[in-house]
């Protein structure tokens, strides 16, 4: 028996089974000539990519067209990144986007094929067998190295500048003998086995890529690691012996697999086994700015294949996006074959794009309204309720509470030759059928007309009161159509847009605008399906009662200002909560710990205010944040309290216009960063817009800020402004705002900032004239300043006193200083005219801003939008 053989014997004792006894198992497939045989190998290891699927969707394709196997194989080895449900939630994700595995793990149904065991934790058996052998050949040999030894390694080659990993002279027990090996497992070592590597990396391996073609790669030279100290394979090592076994012909894998082409080649060769076919598909990227870049797990929610079904689109739509994605001919085949099956579509590898797709949110968008548009009623509202069950209950309610009735409304206009594409996800349905509903009409649109602008109020009601007294509900459309153009004739309006045009000066308006009287005053709204089908599905009693309610409503004179609530607002409500911080309560101490408390706190679902006034922590968490010293606020509370901020009438400079920018900045970053859904960024941006509109209606903003208000109080304080020396201290937007204020009203400034050089570009950039009356120096040479300047504004970050009262007192006692910095920058001295944030003495100067009247009337209208989410959220409950 030769070294080997020995050695083989002495690491696995235990494997008695030959390889061909194993082959013997897994016989050749009975199968067309052409056939391919292909697989989707995930790991349980974290969400599933839509690069994953796009790949596995290839694969599928392929297979199926060509009479072949498509198989679903668990690659399960690494058990401690492993996540429980992994399996479970991959093969749900298949099953729900449609696509057919004929083998694999299906855990309802149990294991199905007979080339399994389809989970590689289950193959252990297997790979031992096809390691021992080459053991046996001299192929293969046990390493001893610890992590520690490997790292040592690591840092030499780093020093030498040379390639680093495991190879050459650097394989340390590549050539040890077989007693050395024994003493080494008599010592009780753990072991690994590594491949015995015969490449050279000078000479070049070529293979045909079927997407990339002809592609020329460094052969392998390095001995990997194919089978672990806890027994299990390597990824490398046991997809060889899987696709061997099983039978694959083709595997289509991401790019990031390219390079390790010559390592496979390597060891399918070993082992004297034919490779598959290979294609390697460039991953999905997106486009940001005019750069591309691969979608990012961290940064793009709809890298996760999970994402779709959360947001309402329909598998089927997800999956002809990406075969239009995997083949541009796709699009020009549905055109022309608008009710075939994908199956009938014939995908070409070959068209296969080499550089990457370009993944479109707004394309998939307009291919799920297709897909949609050509379901029947009893599909949708099926569809609908499924994904509402799950992810919007208020829709489920709706939905249960009639199916009949929903099923009429979502059958409006559909399978007609114009059918409607209103809805490009189940999300959506919830807003496209819910004015006809008279619990939410009444809550949310009935009071609230937008009427043409250029119809009177009097033709209003003379339109309503006209079209009530010859509605017939039994009319059919032609009918119903004739005594609308006669009511329009009758009281003044052109019975068509045709004549309209050619006779403006005749008639107060044309048809469309006594439909358009009729669909508001119905619907509640100015866009709807056909009016006429509208109409037969709220029946005739319900159209009665509410042109009855809107004509009241008319006579009664009531207007009111409208704000539009979106369902995506409406279902955040409940779920808000807010943890804040009273800065006026709270020591320096107690803030410092909060942002370093804030800083390693991962925040999911939300997004941070962090102002030199305030600490509010918005999520949509039911918990919260676990911060102590916060105070909380939950639902419609954190609404209400966001709203008011957004309004500018929670801040010190009540009206003040930055808060809202900062807001908006604030969300958008968050959504950027996937902190926030795109549903909650929506619901977020709907309540920005109805502060923007609350601003405007009654008159919430203020020409101050808090640059303006110091300016114009170190004016009123200082005896002579214009010949007087002012010394601003930081270098952010208040900074600069103030300097904007002061400049070339004043003798001179003295501008100090953490770095002067970055303050000196910042201020040439923005064109600033010096014209030597400004003067820059840094942070800690600024208490030289103070005698000789008569005005202080100091805007930093308060984490430290720059000033302490000895430097204060070194001022003269007609100096102003104005302190916007929280914690303050500066000590109180009583000897200094001295105002800051923190002690109130800044706030009262500034609170009157404001008049009275107008902070009552916009305070009372954010509590009616609050009040009216709250009246809609529980009609629909």
């Amino acid at each position: 028996m030769g070294m080997n053989e020995r050695l083989a014997d002495l690491l696995f004792p235990d494997v008695s089974e030959l390889p061909d006894s194993i082959e013997k198992k897994y016989p050749a497939r009975d199968l067309p000539p052409d056939a391919a045989v292909t697989r989707f190998a995930p790991s349980p290891t974290g969400f599933l990519h839509i690069g994953g699927v796009f790949a596995a969707l290839i694969s599928e394709r392929l297979a199926h067209q060509t009479g072949g196997i498509f198989y679903l194989r668990i690659e399960d080895t690494d058990k401690k990144r492993e996540m429980a449900g992994g399996v479970a939630g991959i093969v749900e994700a298949f099953q729900r986007l449609a696509f057919k595995i004929d083998e694999g793990p299906l855990p309802a149904e149990g294991e199905a094929g007979s080339y399994g065991p389809y989970k590689q934790s289950e193959r252990g058996g297997i790979y031992k067998v096809f390691v021992k052998e080459l053991l046996r050949r001299g192929d293969a040999y046990p390493c001893f190295c610890s992590e520690e030894d490997g790292a040592r390694t690591k840092e030499m080659q780093e020093k030498a500048k040379v390639r680093t990993g495991y190879y050459g002279s650097w394989a340390t027990h590549r050539n040890f003998t077989f007693e050395e090996i024994k003493s080494e497992l008599e010592r009780g070592k753990p072991f690994v086995i590594r491949l015995r590597s015969r490449g050279d990396i000078e000479r070049k391996v070529r293979f045909r890529d079927l997407i990339k073609g002809d592609v020329d790669l460094p052969e392998n030279d390095h001995d990997i690691v194919i089978l672990k100290s806890d027994g299990l394979p390597t990824y490398h090592f046991a997809h060889i012996v899987d696709d061997h076994l099983m039978k694959t012909t083709h595997v289509i894998r991401g790019d990031e697999w390219l390079s390790s082409i010559p390592l496979h080649l390597e060891m399918f060769a070993l082992m004297g086994w034919k490779p598959p076919s290979y294609a390697h598909v460039s991953p999905i990227l997106k486009q940001e700015g005019a750069s591309k870049r691969k979608l990012s797990k961290r940064k793009d929610p709809e890298a996760a294949v999970s994402f779709y079904h959360e947001q309402g689109f329909p598998s089927a739509a997800v999956v002809e996006y990406l075969l239009n994605l995997a083949n541009s001919s796709f699009e020009d085949w549905r055109r022309a074959n608008p009710g075939a099956a994908i199956d009938e579509f014939k995908f070409e590898l070959s068209r296969l794009s080499p550089s990457g797709a370009l993944f479109d949110i707004v394309k998939l968008a307009d291919v799920s309204k297709e897909v949609i548009s050509k379901m029947d009623a009893a599909t949708v509202l099926r569809m609908a309720a499924e994904w509402a069950s799950q992810y919007d209950q208020q829709l489920h309610n709706l939905i249960s509470s009639d199916k009949g009735y929903a099923a009429a409304i979502l059958g409006i206009e559909r399978g007609t030759n114009k059918q409607r594409k209103d809805i490009e996800k189940w999300s959506d349905v919830r807003n496209y059928i819910e004015y006809f509903f008279d619990d939410i009409f009444s809550a949310k649109y009935f009071g609230e007309f937008y009427f043409p602008e250029q119809v009177s109020r009097s033709d209003v009601k003379l339109i309503l009161e006209r079209f009530k007294d010859g509605y017939l509900h039994g009319d059919d459309a032609v009918a119903w159509m004739d005594k609308i153009r006669r009511l329009s004739v009758d009281i003044g309006f052109a019975p068509d847009t045709k004549t309209y045009k050619k006779q403006k000066d005749k008639f107060k308006g044309q048809v469309g605008d006594v439909c358009m009287v009729l669909r508001v005053a119905i619907t509640g709204r100015q866009k709807t399906p056909d009016l006429y089908e509208c109409m037969r599905v709220l029946g005739p009693g319900r159209v009665a009662e509410r042109i009855d309610d809107c004509l009241s409503f008319l006579d009664g004179g009531r207007t009111g200002k409208r704000y539009d609530i979106s369902p995506e607002l409406l279902s955040l409500a409940p779920r808000f909560s807010c943890r804040f911080l009273d800065f006026f309560t709270s020591t320096k101490q107690n803030v410092r710990q909060l942002a370093e408390d804030l800083r390693s706190f991962t925040l999911q679902n939300g997004f941070v205010i962090s102002t030199c006034l305030r600490y509010e922590v918005y999520s949509v968490l039911p918990s919260g944040v676990p911060l102590e010293g916060m105070f909380h606020s939950s639902g419609l509370d954190t609404i209400r309290r966001l709203l008011l901020v957004m309004c500018g009438l929670r801040s010190e400079i009540v009206g003040e216009t930055e808060i809202l920018a900062q807001i908006e900045k604030g969300i958008a970053a968050a959504h950027e960063r996937a902190a926030l859904s795109i549903a909650d960024y929506k619901a977020l941006n709907n309540l920005l817009e109805i502060a923007k509109c609350i601003r405007r209606d009654y008159g919430v903003e203020t020409q101050e800020n808090y640059s303006t208000a110091a300016w114009r109080l170190m004016q009123e304080s200082l005896s002579d402004p214009g010949g007087s020396v002012v010394l601003i201290v930081g270098g952010g937007y208040m900074a600069d705002a103030f300097f904007r204020q002061v400049a070339g009203r004043v003798k001179k400034v003295i501008w100090a900032n953490r770095s002067v050089d970055k303050l000196r570009k910042a201020v040439e950039s923005r064109g600033y004239a010096q014209n030597g009356k400004l003067h820059f120096s840094p942070l800690e040479d600024i208490s030289q300043f103070l005698p000789q300047v008569d005005g202080v504004f100091l805007a930093v970050g308060g984490d430290r006193e720059l000033l302490k009262k000895q430097d204060l007192l070194t001022m003269h006692r007609n100096s102003v200083l104005i302190d916007i910095s929280f914690p303050p920058a500066a000590e109180l001295c009583g000897d200094l005219k001295q105002f800051q944030i923190a002690t109130f003495d800044f706030t009262r100067y500034i609170e009157k801003q404001l008049s009275g009247p107008a902070l009552f009337e916009a305070t009372r209208a954010v509590n009616q939008v609050v009040e009216r989410i709250a009246d809609i959220n529980a009609r629909i409950s």
